[in-house]
């Protein structure tokens, strides 16, 4: 048991180690050539700057958004990502400019409908015991404010179910396990029968506005080194089939973490998906405040889309 708590706090000195030397070395640079020299004292991120990374190569593994020191006192807490700006990724800029050109193009057109798969088991996988509280809390959120015209969660969908609902989705919302393998076009969402593979997503016609929020792990990880330049994910697959705002995590999430993350993530959201960036910022940012010397609980999270 002590060299397991040993182990796990040297994993976490490592992570914060690797975050000072992204501030150091890229993220400060970045941000004072823009300006953003400050943290802001204001906790309406809604008015925050906001930023976007398009990072390639390794940069593509690491997370941008949370460079800075965040083991010290107070008076660092000037030298962080998260203080100063509100971040986003894109994994090229013409990917930003498709998502904007499809959002300008189909701003009314589309029905209100969320959309909560949950996945408590899988054959092969550890079980996520918290997978199915997680779904249910948060059709509970989204039916209180009132705001969603359908609300529906799925337990142990099939692909043939994805197949038919998913397009018709303006909130997607997966707890469950994810697969990234070495070949980007094999790596997907488990379900019951078979794996909504990446390939299959990017031919779906999918609401120009929605937002998919992958409360699984790996989402943002590719596992494709030939192919890290291209950023092939999950999370960047969404975008490609029509989803303009995505949740998704670098590394593996713990289960109660993810369901703290995502339970505030939907507080803050009011349904409102254009405040997609903006609530998952202010979920990162209390669980920095709870767990500060644990940045593998919430570094992992990241936005990409408009």
């Amino acid at each position: 048991m002590i060299g397991n708590i040993t182990q796990a706090r040297e994993g976490e000195s490592q992570i914060l180690e690797t975050l000072e030397w992204l501030w150091d070395r890229i993220a400060e640079p970045v941000l004072t050539k823009l300006g953003f020299t400050n943290a802001l004292l204001n906790t309406n991120f809604s008015i925050w700057p906001r930023i976007w990374w398009c990072p390639t190569g390794s940069l593509s593994y690491l997370p941008l958004h949370a460079a800075g020191y965040h083991r010290h006192t107070t008076q660092m807490s000037n030298r962080c990502v998260i203080d100063r700006v509100v971040s986003a990724y894109t994994p090229t800029i013409r990917a930003m400019k498709h998502t904007r050109n499809i959002l300008n193009a189909q701003r009314t057109s589309e029905a209100h409908r969320a959309l909560i798969i949950t996945m408590e088991s899988t054959p092969g996988y550890a079980r996520l015991p918290v997978a199915r509280d997680e779904a249910y809390n948060i059709e509970r959120a989204i039916i209180e404010q009132g705001i969603m015209g359908d609300v529906e969660v799925e337990e142990s969908p099939t692909l043939a179910y994805m197949s038919h609902q998913l397009p018709g989705a303006t909130i997607a919302h997966f707890a469950c396990h994810a697969l990234s393998t070495i070949e980007p076009s094999d790596s997907g969402i488990l379900l019951v029968d078979e794996t909504l593979k990446i390939g299959a997503i990017s031919q779906m016609r999918l609401q120009a506005r929605a937002l998919a929020y992958l409360s699984a792990c790996n989402t943002a990880l590719s596992k494709a080194i030939h192919l890290r330049d291209e950023c092939i994910t999950l999370s960047s697959a969404f975008p490609v089939a029509g989803f303009a705002r995505v949740v998704g995590t670098l590394w593996k999430s713990e289960d109660r973490t993810s369901y703290n993350v995502a339970t505030q993530f939907y507080s803050v959201l009011w349904s409102d998906v254009t405040r997609s960036a903006i609530a998952l910022h202010e979920a990162i940012v209390q669980q920095r405040a709870s767990h500060p010397l644990e940045p593998s609980l919430w570094a992992g999270y990241i936005y990409s889309g408009c």
